[in-house]
């Protein structure tokens, strides 16, 4: 149903997905086919019949002249200047009053010139470019013959080359970029800025842009996806394709697959409409950001031709206009802001590392949305977004018809703006963070009759290509507002109307109402003028510089202080995006047309990223850390004796200030107001401090401010102190001048030199002083209030790098940082924390569940066999306990082996002593861990279940042992026998049988037709065994793997070509003998018939005598790239304990990881836990963000207690994420 149909009271909007085939990797989308490949001359890649994607940002020459012939094949090019793309040929200067001052004095107008010569191999078939962004007025050839223009500088483009590409020669490509003075109210830079693509197909292929994800009918339980993909036939005949999708999960496991096939005439395309169920969705969330992957494979009689890949988020959302913004169900307010495309001394030349750490600061302030104002932004923004968690306002332009600037988008509107506008839909339909498409920014005629009927036609447009997101605008607050021009919009964006919502919200009842620009404070960080009082337009200071009081405005706007007391107190309010995040060159308004003001004040943030202090304003409202901010500064000289007032942003209840260690007494926050304010503070050299209290008196934070001494020296600090060795990722760092004591010197305006030795480049510098003329370039910067920024490229070279900093008459500053290759890099332990009941408790299985945070399971008192309980604990995302529950019976003893998230629950699997013996049992809990039903299910003697997975009826299908004498949890039955259990939802049995071959059943998986367990046999050996039955258990075929030693299986997955990993560890020093029996990790590979493909053991990661150590193995993950991560234990029990070794002690265990490619082959290993006490690996399962959940039996003393269960969560591991 389109929006039309039923925006008026209530919009409802689910799943969306994200961009294509992996370009946040710049780098080639491989796939592996069977089909020789060709090498790519002049490239450095491979092609075959199907897809690569390559970029292409480097070797272009550059000329900043207009050049006739440029273009020409032959032309004479040897002279210009050689660089790599993206480029922004202004940033680079010099100011210059020749331009004007939207533009920021920087020489953006003029005509540029970029050629690149490049070979392809001669049987390159379809050759297509694509262009993300060139500003502007782009014209493009090759070889001497015009192949496309494309004037708007924010849409990406894309051309065709195949009739015109020269196979296995030389081909010139060459693109002339034409930018016009006064064609935008700020910056716009000029050049290419930013990425190109090269992609190879065969004439069959998925079309640019080609697919369109949406999800609907979305409950817990399911959800199910529908992907329409437009498939191309440029052959020469018709051609019967077969189009298979599949759908992964952010794990790498296949959850949805459907197959659909049809005839495509020569030089046509046909559109593929399919959908997928998928089993318990895991919906993206601002946080937990999770993304799921179709991948498009496209065949012609069984041969593969195309594969394509689309990330997507399965999550809903609605506007409502009398309750509010809801995601997932969930209502939330939208704290927003808008971001030019800027990135500060780096000019507008993108960055995916400057993208990031522009987003990550604003996370950091409690910001959940962007609004792209006011264009559409680069793709890697939005899969950034995608990737954190940031929702989006999505936008096409600032100008329609009427100018607001003699050059801006007026003069191309009535070609070009349905093209631009349906460019921006396709590229960007598929990303889960985007919930708005805006059409425009304070469009000046749109009340009028064309700007209606113009608005009408861009709603028609959205709503056409994409029903699944309303249509907004940014509406400025002169525009007459009418039920007809209202009726163009979904949601109404309101750019400063804060002082008529309640009069809107009555007029128009059924519109949803959200902030779409908001405040406008302007301010300069560091900055404090006196007395201070209210500005709210038209502030003037000679130094043309704004106080950080944070209470001046441009005669548009308001105080942040109201529109947060208007969206608390209006639910119906959707939220608000500020103006703006950051700073940026042009509108320095209100220092319009005054030299040397080039950039604006409205920033959160000064150019640089360093933080104003309206950042902790809106942080202390939009977090709920603790957090507590001082201002100003303490350092004025000649104000002695002088009232200067105080202001405290904070989140806690109430503050206190202490001046020079004399309290001022304590305020406490009231509804409405946002800032404790002390305004006759004297000021008097010494010290201020804020200290941040709750309800209770209790301290929560506490800040302090001194006054500084005179500048000694200089202090070097690196947002990351090692970064990728490739030639673009940069390393931030901020310069400070300090005292000897290491205050930072607030007046400090040092000129500051720099030094750069080993592998890495100065990109830039920069201070965030909106009247500086300094290059960008140069390789010095003075400070600003104390602070001053050097961004570091890396080159394409491993190294150390090193970066001194000096100025005359301070200690010199320097910084050691280092670069790494990408392919390889051991993830970090982000924290580990235990849970439990303090008396020998021991996990066995755990997972990360659908609201971001971990289920885990196993048994108390582990080291008293037949005394324990069942266990379960639930976490949230940062491991912290949410409830525990301990299930018992009145005999002993009772454990869990394994635990699962259903749609309503959880299912629980162990043992339970109910009838004296240990039998099977199954658990079900409700998310709160409340016991829904339990069920045993007795045999002989004792048994138990180890391994469970559910079944397409939404039954349950397990696995274990039945009939051992021995009692309590045991690694191995090995005088048992293993079954398959089949049960409905509710655990009531359907069938049984037993599996005589295996003595002991580990693992069972629903798989194609059946299903498969995985145990340990006893024929010949003890060995890894796979079992496949069909679907009412009957044995179809039975293999066994290893020797006739002993091989311990205790887990197993299946892969993405439908066969199976199996791990555990194997013995590898004879017989078993006391204390001495050593293992090695064991990984073994099957396909889907059971059949050997190759096997692979690990062990050592700490280098001890090998006759002493044993690494075993509990739990094997197929991960997202098609490899496998391994989990265990590395120690020691006897009484070697490796000492006067450098690792120290072996028997403190440690986790240790084993991380593969598909073939087996080492990625990574590495060793984690506490540098006390014993923290082995039992299970690894994969999380969310690309990284990895450990439980671990840990018995370090302080946070984990002895002996609890241990839960570690792992950083990303850069594999998964590629």
């Amino acid at each position: 149903m389109l929006f039309r149909d039923y925006r008026l009271l209530l919009i409802t909007f689910t799943a969306i997905s994200l961009n294509v085939s992996c370009s946040r990797f710049e780098h080639e989308n491989k796939t592996s086919i069977s089909s020789p490949l060709k090498k790519v001359a002049g490239l450095g890649e491979q092609i075959g019949t199907i897809r690569r994607r390559k970029i292409f940002n480097a070797g272009w020459r550059f000329v900043k002249e207009d050049i006739k012939n440029a273009q020409a094949f032959d032309f004479d090019d040897s002279n210009w200047r050689v660089l790599n793309v993206p480029h922004d040929w202004a940033i680079e200067g010099p100011f210059t009053k020749d331009v004007s001052f939207q533009g920021g004095y920087l020489p953006y107008p003029g005509v540029g010139w970029y050629r690149k010569t490049f070979e392809i191999p001669s049987d390159a078939q379809y050759v297509r470019i694509q262009f993300d962004g060139v500003m502007r007025d782009a014209k493009v050839w090759l070889n001497g013959k015009y192949i496309g223009h494309w004037p708007y500088g924010y849409s990406s483009f894309s051309f065709d080359l195949t009739e015109h590409v020269q196979r296995g020669r030389k081909n010139v490509l060459a693109v002339r970029v034409e930018n016009e003075d006064e064609s935008s109210r700020w910056y716009p830079g000029s050049g290419i800025y930013r990425n190109v693509w090269l992609t190879f197909t065969g004439p069959v292929h998925v079309g640019h842009w080609g697919t369109f994800v949406t999800s609907e009918r979305i409950t817990n339980k399911s959800a199910f996806v529908n992907v329409k993909t437009q498939v191309e036939n440029q052959g020469k005949k018709a051609e019967q394709v077969t189009l298979e999708t599949v759908i992964y999960n952010a794990q790498g496991k296949k959850v949805a697959k459907n197959t659909t096939k049809k005839r495509i005439d020569k030089k046509a395309n046909k559109e593929f409409e399919q959908e997928l169920k998928v089993i318990k969705p895991i919906r993206w969330d601002i946080n937990n950001p999770y993304l799921y992957k179709a991948v498009s494979i496209v065949k012609i009689d069984d041969e593969l031709v195309d594969q394509y890949e689309t990330r997507f988020g399965i999550r809903t959302f609605r506007f409502d206009a009398d309750e509010g913004f809801f995601l997932n169900g969930r209502l939330i307010k939208i704290k927003g802001v808008n971001l030019h495309h800027g990135l500060g001394p780096l000019g507008i030349a993108f960055s995916r590392r400057a993208a990031g750490r522009q987003l990550e600061i604003m996370k950091e302030m409690g910001c959940n949305a962007i609004r792209t104002a006011h264009n559409p932004p680069a793709p890697e923004q939005l899969e950034l977004c995608d990737e954190m968690g940031l929702l989006v306002m999505d936008e096409t332009f600032d100008e329609w018809k009427k100018p607001k600037v003699p050059n801006g988008y007026n003069k191309l509107f009535d070609k070009w703006a349905e093209k631009d506008t349906r460019a921006l839909l396709k590229r960007d339909r598929n990303h889960p963070c985007i919930i708005l498409w805006s059409t425009g920014n304070e469009i000046p005629e749109l009340h009028t009759k064309q700007g209606k009927k113009n608005a009408r036609m861009f709603a028609e447009i959205c709503r056409k290509m994409d029903p699944t997101r309303p249509v907004s605008s940014g509406i400025h607050l002169s525009i007459k507002l009418d039920e007809e021009l209202a009726d163009s919009f979904d949601v109404l964006g309101l750019n400063y109307w804060q002082d008529r919502y309640e009069k809107i919200h009555n007029e128009f009842p059924k519109k949803p109402l959200l902030s779409t620009e908001s405040s406008a404070v302007i301010s300069t960080r560091g900055e404090y003028h006196f007395p201070v009082k209210r500005v709210p337009g038209g502030y003037r200071d000679k130094s043309l510089q704004i106080s950080s009081y944070d209470i001046a405005n441009c005669g548009f706007g308001d105080l942040p202080d109201v529109e947060f007391k208007l969206q608390q107190e209006y639910r119906w309010l959707m939220g608000e995006f500020v103006w703006s995040g950051f700073d940026y060159h042009g509108e320095p308004d209100p220092y319009e047309d005054m030299w040397p003001a080039h950039s604006s004040y409205f920033g959160i943030l000064d150019m640089c990223g360093f933080k104003k202090d309206r950042f902790y304003l809106y942080q202390s409202q939009w977090t709920n850390e603790p957090m507590i901010h001082l201002l100003p500064h303490w350092n004025w000289n000649g104000r002695e004796g002088e009232v200067t007032p105080v202001y405290c942003y904070t989140n806690c209840a109430r503050a206190e200030l202490f001046v020079n260690g004399r309290s001022l007494g304590k305020k406490e926050k009231k509804m409405g107001e946002y800032r404790l304010k002390w305004n006759e503070v004297v000021y008097k050299p010494g010290s201020i401090k804020a200290v941040g209290y709750d309800d209770n008196g209790n301290v929560l934070c506490q800040k302090e401010i001194r006054t500084a001494g005179r500048p000694y020296r200089i202090e070097l600090v690196a947002d990351r102190e090692t970064f990728t060795a490739d030639g673009k990722d940069l390393c931030f760092v901020t310069v400070k001048v300090v005292d000897k004591e290491g205050h930072l010197c607030p007046e400090a305006d040092n000129l500051v030199y720099f030094n750069i030795e080993g592998r890495g480049q100065v990109a830039c510098v920069g201070n965030g002083n909106p009247i500086s003329h300094e290059s960008y370039q140069a390789k010095q910067r003075k400070a600003f209030h104390g602070l001053c920024l050097v961004v570091v490229r890396s080159t394409k070279h491993n190294g150390n790098i090193s970066l001194t900093a000096n100025s005359d008459g301070l200690k010199e500053g320097e910084i050691l940082l280092l670069t790494e290759d990408n392919s390889v890099e051991i993830p970090a332990m982000q924290w580990h924390k235990g849970h439990g009941t303090d008396n020998g408790d021991h996990v066995h299985y755990g997972m990360q569940t659908s609201d971001g945070g971990y289920i885990m399971a196993g048994q108390t008192s582990e080291g008293r066999r037949g005394s324990s309980d069942m266990l379960v604990v639930k976490t949230d995302m940062n491991g912290d306990l949410e409830w525990q529950k301990i299930i018992c019976t009145p005999k002993l003893p009772d454990y869990a082996n394994f635990v699962m998230e259903i749609s309503d629950g959880f299912i629980v699997a162990g043992a339970l002593a109910v009838s004296g013996d240990q039998d099977r049992a199954l658990v079900k809990l409700d998310a709160s861990g409340n016991i829904v039903w339990q069920r045993t299910y007795p045999h002989t003697d004792n048994d138990e279940i180890r391994g469970v997975d559910e079944t397409e009826d939404g039954g349950l299908i397990s696995t274990g042992y039945v009939g051992s004498k021995r009692r309590g949890y045991l690694f191995i039955a090995d005088d048992s026998k293993g079954y398959i259990l089949k049960t409905d939802s509710d655990g009531n049995i359907h069938w049984e049988k037993t599996l005589h071959a295996t003595v002991h059943g580990m693992r069972v998986h629903k798989v194609t037709e059946g299903f498969a367990v995985s145990g340990v046999s006893r024929e010949g050996g003890r060995n890894f065994c796979l079992i496949k039955t069909d679907s009412s258990g009957k044995i179809q075929w039975h293999k066994n793997y290893g020797g006739n030693e002993q091989e311990d299986l205790f887990d197993s997955d299946t892969t993405k070509d439908g066969g199976y990993i199996l791990a555990g560890h194997k013995l590898i020093n004879g017989k078993v003998s006391d204390n001495t029996d050593v293992f090695d990790f064991w990984l073994v590979k099957v396909d889907g018939e059971g059949n050997l493909e190759w096997d692979k053991t690990f062990g050592q990661p700490r280098g001890y005598d090998a006759k002493h150590i044993r690494d075993e193995c509990y739990g094997v993950k197929a991960t997202c790239d098609g490899g496998y991560v391994m989990i265990g234990g590395t120690g020691d029990e006897d009484s070697y304990s490796g000492r006067g070794h450098p690792a120290g002690p072996s028997d403190i265990w440690k986790s240790y990881v084993v991380r593969t490619d598909c073939d087996g082959n080492l990625l990574w290993e590495g060793l984690y836990g506490d540098p006390a006490g014993n923290n082995a690996g039992e299970y690894i399962n994969l999380t969310s963000d690309g990284g990895y959940v450990i439980f671990t039996d840990s018995d370090t003393a302080g946070t984990m207690r002895p002996n609890n269960f241990g839960l570690m969560k792992i950083a990303p591991d850069k594999s998964n994420l590629k």
